[in-house]
């Protein structure tokens, strides 16, 4: 709390400084129409004001009113500030009410992006969405030099709806009045809403065109993705048609070179484009370098490696479509012979397990002959884990802090963040129901062992323990996927590569 009592910005007129605040309480869902229904008495003063309102508050209570009271400052709890009938607010009440206006956090930090990358003058600003596209605090942009759509797929569903034609005309919500913008090729059904989207707002669409498309000189083909997996493959595509457009629009064109980018847009995917050899080493060598922890990344720690891809969808799991278990089957491939793999699972709520794992039991099946395999989906161990990283019952986690985020986040902020910090029956509950659905599918492998853990911590022992005894001569490797949520695989991060600087931390 003391956090959040920061001096007052010298630089702002006290006229100002209200006109701020009263956006900050509309931020918070609430009018200022609102506060009419609160019959308010305002006393204003130098001294005495506390007592006077203590004073007003005992008499209307004493005749029957429901009276709230708020004071500054507090003696030894902050809840003393808040009263009604002369009871300070509870320490559960305070938690939630806290929580609920702290989901805005998203904005704030918007807003926060915004005001740094003005006052640190730079030339572009690459700004992700939140979640959707027409409602999110990013979609305050109205005029971007141009917009970007990537694969579309089901998720956030209780917020952007249940079908793809829903999530596809919430994300088409960034496409702006005579900009541009780009999308990698979308189902048709998906792609029919882009479009009607895009003619609404006389957007000018365009699809990129696949990466197998590009003429690419031999010499440079060997060159490898800073973010590993075929599937980024599309998202470099798209990355560099989206640099091209803004350098064309802005007039920096000639800083990055390439075919005419006035493609049609039936056309666009049709037409092969040619890059100089130094242009294509260049854009490439950019992207070898780049890093994005938690997607597609492997981090070695103690003779274990470990794959680590928040994929959280079907489309992002699934094999058929090159993702999460293809570049685990590619990457662990390269290890020792007849590796130990290890599963280990978690999907935040919102999402199904059923509709996840799946994928992982039906790529070792289309790639791997079952005479091969030790059992049918591959692993010899799923392991499935809430993300906190140390348990409730952890001394250390028996701060305010703890108390806040175990015991009633998961009741006032979005599902994904929720998951993270719900009541400890809840996250068992889910926890086993993964195990279950997991078995289920497996019923017919029993050579499979499977477990639950109640933190990321116990998993990290837990795999530990087994690379121990997994082979005297060290001639075995464990390969360990941890995938369905990025909030699971930050649990393992924050013991892996704590500074998230692609090199591992302190064991």
């Amino acid at each position: 709390m003391n956090m959040l009592q920061i001096p007052r910005r010298v630089w702002l007129t006290p006229g100002e400084r209200l006109i701020e605040f009263e956006a900050h309480v509309q931020a918070t869902g609430l009018q200022l129409s609102d506060l009419d229904r609160l019959n308010v008495v305002h006393v204003a003063g130098t001294k005495g004001k506390g007592s006077c309102c203590a004073f007003v508050e005992s008499i209307l209570r004493s005749q029957g009113f429901r009276t709230g009271f708020y004071s500054s400052p507090h003696i030894l709890s902050v809840r003393e500030r808040f009263r009604v009938n002369g009871v300070p607010i509870s320490e559960d009440y305070f938690v939630d009410l806290f929580w609920r206006l702290h989901k805005c956090l998203c904005r704030f930090l918007t807003i926060m992006a915004f005001h740094f990358f003005l006052e640190s003058k730079i030339d572009v600003a690459i700004i992700e969405v939140g979640v959707g596209g027409t409602y999110d605090s990013t979609n305050v942009v109205r005029n971007p030099v141009v917009c970007g759509i990537t694969r579309l797929d089901y998720d956030h569903t209780n917020i952007l709806g249940t079908t793809i034609e829903e999530i596809a005309w919430n994300k088409a919500g960034v496409l702006k009045r005579r900009s541009v913008a780009i999308t990698v090729p979308q189902e048709k059904a998906a792609f029919e809403v882009i479009s009607q989207r895009a003619k609404e707002v006389e957007c000018a669409l365009y699809v990129c065109q696949s990466w197998e498309d590009y003429v690419i000189p031999n010499d440079a083909e060997q060159l490898v993705l800073g973010i590993a997996g075929k599937h980024q493959l599309e998202n470099a595509s798209l990355a560099l048609q989206l640099a091209r457009m803004w350098a064309f629009r802005t007039g920096n064109g000639t800083s990055i070179e390439a075919a005419s980018i006035s493609l049609p847009l039936k056309g666009m995917r049709r037409k092969k484009m040619f890059f100089a050899l130094n242009h294509v080493r260049k854009f490439i060598l950019l992207i070898f370098r780049c890093f994005w922890p938690g997607r597609s990344q492997k981090v070695t720690s103690n003779g274990i490696n470990f794959y680590l891809d928040g994929a959280h969808t079907p489309l992002s799991v699934q094999v058929w479509n090159s993702c999460c278990v293809e570049w685990f089957l590619s990457a662990s491939s390269e290890m020792r012979k007849n590796p130990v793999r290890i599963l280990v699972f978690h999907c935040t709520k919102g999402r199904q397990a059923k509709q996840l794992l799946p994928p992982l039991i039906v790529c070792w099946i289309d790639i791997v002959p079952l005479t091969v395999c030790v059992n049918r989906c591959g692993f010899q161990y799923a392991l499935f884990s809430p993300p906190a990283t140390a348990s409730s019952d952890d001394p250390a986690c028996g701060n305010l802090t703890s108390v806040c985020f175990g015991r009633y986040y998961h009741a006032v902020i979005p599902a994904d963040v929720a998951s993270l910090v719900s009541k400890r029956e809840e996250t068992e509950v889910a926890v086993n129901s993964h195990e279950t659905a997991w078995l289920d599918l497996i019923s017919d492998c029993p050579s499979c062992k499977t477990k639950s853990f109640t933190c990321v911590n116990d998993v990290y022992n837990f795999v530990k323990e087994i690379a121990k005894t997994v082979d005297a001569n060290n001639e075995r490797s464990v390969e360990v996927l941890v995938t369905g949520s990025l909030y699971l695989v930050g649990g393992f991060l924050s013991f892996l590569d704590p500074d998230l600087c692609g090199t591992i931390g302190p064991s």
